[in-house]
Formats: structure tokens, C-alpha cells, sequence
């Protein structure tokens, strides 16, 4: 309504119909990113490749595992994973596998080995929401008290 009072055309790109059709002067029934790529397109605007950035935070204490995913730019905790598999190997053996792990984030989760030693690896699957088909990541660290800030882009157009 501002558009028209000031002279402008309104033009609406929607796929349905929107209470303002009437007003328009131009209705495109189109999906968002198919009429945003015609005309970016039409303008000779390159569009950019989307890259995401994930901040993990991986806790291990006293044989707890603690792991949590934030916002980029600030400590605000977030649910990133369906699921986490936990697993400590010594070389190629394995010494412990939680098997998968849903739940709530942050997540804990203890281990109780005996003897742990310098030599283990702690492995932590990853498994996304999946809502830009991000692969599985494993995360690999040495099996001792650390807090460990990690941060992980993804392509979803290239999968790397």
C-alpha cells in the first residue's frame, strides 16, 4: 500500500496467492529460489556458493565426554546432531564404543576405562539433522582432560 502511495509498483513473488494480490501490479507464482536465481540471473549478478560454519565445543573430564554446538559468533548452545557415537581406540583397537547417542544437547557421556593412557584417541561420530545432507564427521583427539574449540565448514552444492 506504501509502494502505491508513493507512486511504485508492487510486484509479489509468492508460489500461493497473498491477501496484497490485488494490489499488485505484478504477481509471479513462483518457488522463492527459482525466481530469485532468474533474476539474479537477469541482472548478471553472480550467486554466491553457500558455505555452512559449525562451532563444537568438546569437553572430556575426568572421563566424561561433553559436547555441544554454538552459534558462530556468540556462546548461545544449539542443537546440531541427531546422534553422536563416542569411541576410544588404542592404535587400531577399540577400547570402548557408546554406540549411538540421541538425546538433548549438551551432551554427556562417561567412560570408564581402566588404565587409560597417553596412547588412546577418543573418536566422535557426528551425525547432523541432515537438513543439507551433511555427511557423517568424525572428530579425533587424544583421550586426556581438554577442552577442545572446533570449527567445520560444509558445501552443501559441492559436499566438501
Amino acid at each position: 500500500m506504501i509502494v502505491a502511495q508513493y507512486g511504485g509498483k508492487l510486484a509479489i513473488g509468492n508460489l500461493q496467492s497473498t491477501p496484497l494480490a490485488s494490489l499488485a501490479k505484478l504477481n509471479i507464482h513462483a518457488m522463492c529460489d527459482d525466481l530469485m536465481r532468474k533474476l539474479m540471473e537477469k541482472l548478471n549478478i553472480p550467486i554466491p556458493e553457500r558455505e555452512l560454519h559449525r562451532r563444537i565445543r568438546t569437553t572430556i573430564k575426568q572421563q566424561t565426554v561433553s559436547i555441544i554446538g554454538f552459534d558462530l559468533n556468540q556462546d548461545i548452545a544449539y542443537t546440531l546432531f541427531s546422534t553422536v557415537r563416542i569411541l576410544v581406540k588404542q592404535d587400531t583397537q577399540t577400547i570402548y564404543n557408546s554406540k549411538l547417542i540421541e538425546g538433548e544437547e549438551p551432551i554427556e557421556h562417561k567412560i570408564n576405562i581402566n588404565q587409560p593412557n597417553e596412547n588412546m584417541n577418543l573418536y566422535i561420530e557426528l551425525n547432523w539433522q541432515g537438513h543439507y545432507n551433511e555427511p557423517t564427521y568424525t572428530i579425533k583427539i587424544p583421550f586426556v582432560d581438554s577442552i577442545k574449540e572446533i570449527h567445520l565448514f560444509y558445501n552443501p552444492k559441492t559436499g566438501y
